[in-house]
């Protein structure tokens, strides 16, 4: 037998009886009216029933990194005194390439305001999805209902520049959800490697597939040098790789840095119109790769 569950809506209609209580108030034989006040407090039972409905409350790993992601960044915005690194007066210590081969679409992404990754998250300003798109617009073969079907599952991720492995994480299991957050997974990043470059350069690579990290930390590595598999681990809808230059290796406690990439080819999809940009920014809408 099905059991209804008791509508919310009740509490709704019911708070007004706490206005009752204004008569145990002003009458003195009418006391015992004053418990009526207590229907007000009905008004919070609808948003209780739906802070427990959202699924981050039964997932304290998210609610923890939640929590600490918006600490940091309020933390990063006072050590900075809200005056973040800007494309006009930034300069960059390294030279980066873009972080595959062939031609990648970039889906979000971009140093404007407008064309902003998340302009309003501080580390993730100038972050960059990246897709693999068809001659048709789509990201994926057949139906596109499993991770096989996407072109840019298990596509090698390479490091952008020199640098050392500071931070990885492998263990994250891909979500088969297409078009849905995985709201059980235990780390909203996924999978993914941290490089230092310089003193206050380091690249974000995310959502790399379960077990296909094929460095530890301390590694050296060279830029092009395969460092795992394109996945859909963590908080992804599609597979597709997560890019961001940060000033300090804590993820949580760093401020996104506005970055140019060198010797790459750009393209509008559809069209042959191929450009060479020797050193330059790209935004969302653009069809990139490195000059091989």
């Amino acid at each position: 037998m099905k059991i209804k569950m008791f509508n919310k809506n009740i509490f709704e209609k019911l708070w007004w009886l706490g206005v009752l209580g204004l008569f145990g108030t002003f009458y003195e034989k009418l006391k015992i009216f004053e418990f009526f006040y207590l229907f007000f407090l009905l008004l919070g039972i609808p948003l209780i029933f739906d802070f427990f409905k959202n699924p981050v409350f039964f997932n304290f790993h998210l609610l923890y990194q939640i929590s600490l992601h918006t600490i940091g960044q309020l933390l990063v915005s006072l050590r900075y005194m809200f005056r973040f690194q800007k494309p006009e007066n930034y300069k960059q210590s390294t030279e980066f390439s873009l972080p595959f081969k062939g031609f990648w679409f970039v889906e979000n992404g971009g140093v404007t305001k407008d064309t902003s990754h998340s302009w309003e998250v501080i580390n993730q300003r100038y972050a960059y999805d990246f897709v693999i798109k068809d001659n048709h617009g789509k990201t994926y073969r057949n139906n596109g209902k499993k991770l096989e079907d996407y072109y840019a599952y298990e596509k090698p991720i390479m490091a952008p520049a020199d640098g050392v492995i500071v931070q990885i994480r492998d263990d994250v299991p891909d979500s088969a959800k297409i078009g849905k957050i995985d709201w059980k997974s235990k780390d909203f990043r996924g999978n993914f490697v941290i490089i230092q470059h310089s003193k206050n350069e380091y690249s974000f690579l995310a959502h790399l597939k379960q077990g296909s990290v094929k460095v530890k930390v301390g590694d050296k590595v060279k830029r092009g040098q395969i460092i795992g598999l394109c996945g859909n681990s963590g908080h992804s809808t599609e597979p597709h790789l997560h890019f961001h230059v940060q000033d300090r290796p804590n993820f949580f406690f760093s401020m996104g840095l506005p970055i140019r990439f060198t010797n790459f080819i750009s393209k509008t999809l559809n069209m042959e119109d191929k450009k060479f940009i020797k050193s330059g920014y790209i935004n969302k809408g653009m069809q990139v790769k490195n000059l091989e």
